[in-house]
């Protein structure tokens, strides 16, 4: 990453941990940008590179706010485990054979949306899942998936948008 992305990253990290700490929004939403961090990185990154990279941001937002080890770091190393996987089956594979960065100017905005909405998707249900741990039912569960979801995909298009502000970056 370059000076001004790392700079960007940082800061949407230490976003992400006021976030935690500060912004309540009760028992059925939480907001992570996260998940789009870890979508938006470039596309040349390795799989380990970018498992390396979600697990250094997921175990600074744990150590800085949830204070539960592990409980971020976990869907977030997945899902950076399924984004190959994610950006083939929405953008498909040419963009790996062309070395491209995604892009909302050139794949256009609903594969961007979607790209995000799935990786909000993965990345809470595991969140929940291990959260939960058996002590709450399946309906609120499925509830604050889906809540945190709508939010963070909403919230996840302008931290998209940032990330791509930054000279020399995707997602434009």
């Amino acid at each position: 990453m370059k000076g001004a992305r790392v700079i960007t990253y940082i800061a949407l990290t230490g976003a992400q941990v006021v976030i935690q700490n500060f912004l309540d929004s009760g028992p059925w939403i939480l907001l992570s940008l996260l998940p789009v961090m870890i979508m938006a990185l470039d596309i040349r990154y390795s799989p380990v590179r970018v498992m390396s990279l979600a697990f250094l941001m997921a175990f600074a937002v744990d150590f800085f706010a949830t204070g539960v080890p592990g409980l971020t770091i976990i869907p977030l190393v997945a899902l950076a485990f399924a984004r190959e996987m994610i950006i083939k089956l929405v953008f498909g594979s040419e963009l790996f054979a062309r070395k491209e960065d995604i892009s909302e100017h050139k794949q256009g905005f609903a594969k961007v949306l979607t790209a995000i909405f799935i990786a909000n998707l993965l990345f809470f249900t595991i969140f929940v899942w291990i959260e939960a741990a058996g002590a709450r039912d399946f309906a609120f569960c499925v509830a604050r998936v889906a809540g945190s979801v709508l939010v963070s995909t909403v919230a996840g298009i302008f931290a998209a948008r940032l990330i791509n502000s930054v000279e020399d970056a995707g997602w434009k």
